[in-house]
């Protein structure tokens, strides 16, 4: 099974940047398939923290999620 962005890529021979599903606590983009941490309604793009950080939020209670659509709609 193919990640949906590599079928996006084959299909239409190139990516085209998606507008950000979020904004996380420092102001980073948070688009479609990115990992990120949430606590306390706040997020925490995952590729933009040091390892010793995320610790520190999963021990705080932080959960670690996966940016996709709504699909209850």
């Amino acid at each position: 099974m193919d990640h949906p962005i590599i079928r996006k890529m084959e299909r239409d021979g190139y990516l085209k940047e998606d507008k950000p599903m979020y904004y996380d606590f420092f102001g980073n983009p948070i688009y479609l398939y990115d990992d990120y941490f949430e606590i306390d309604d706040d997020k925490y793009k995952s590729e933009e923290l040091s390892q010793d950080a995320k610790e520190i939020l999963i021990n705080f209670g932080a959960i670690k999620k996966v940016c996709a659509k709504n699909t209850d709609q």
